[in-house]
């Protein structure tokens, strides 16, 4: 399980590192950078066949960072859930903590118990670290 945690992060920060926006001409890259979750309000059940939404707090590192979007990995009713940011060095970035949330919307697809992992960092010995939810799906 953590070859293809590690594989599908070197894939995914080869893939993203590249990625500029803009023509050619004084293009301004952009960096996607995976930021580590603070917090999570999820409820205890979801309905089958609605969708819920989860809240989800982090910090932007910087005034040049922006939230991107979500990157979720799924294997059955397991879920691992990333906030990915966007950098765009203009040079002048101020380097504080902003405090921010998002709403990720989860459709209960399938019945019994969805396993949800919210990246936190990493720990001392560099393995990922998640806040870790079960969640019962009801009829």
């Amino acid at each position: 399980m953590r070859f293809k945690f590690y594989a599908a992060l070197m894939i995914l920060a080869f893939a993203v590192s590249s990625c500029e926006i803009g023509d050619d001409d004084g293009a301004i890259p952009v960096q996607f950078e995976v930021v580590a979750i603070t917090g999570v309000d999820i409820d205890d059940t979801f309905e089958f066949g609605e969708t819920n939404e989860i809240t989800i707090r982090y910090n932007l590192p910087s005034d040049c960072h922006s939230f991107e979007g979500f990157n979720v990995q799924s294997l059955l009713n397991n879920r691992e859930v990333r906030v990915v940011t966007g950098f765009v060095d203009v040079g002048d970035c101020v380097r504080e903590l902003k405090p921010e949330e998002q709403t990720l919307e989860f459709l209960a697809a399938s019945n019994g118990t969805y396993n949800f992992k919210f990246f936190t960092g990493f720990d001392e010995n560099n393995e990922p670290e998640f806040l870790e939810y079960e969640v019962e799906v009801e009829d």
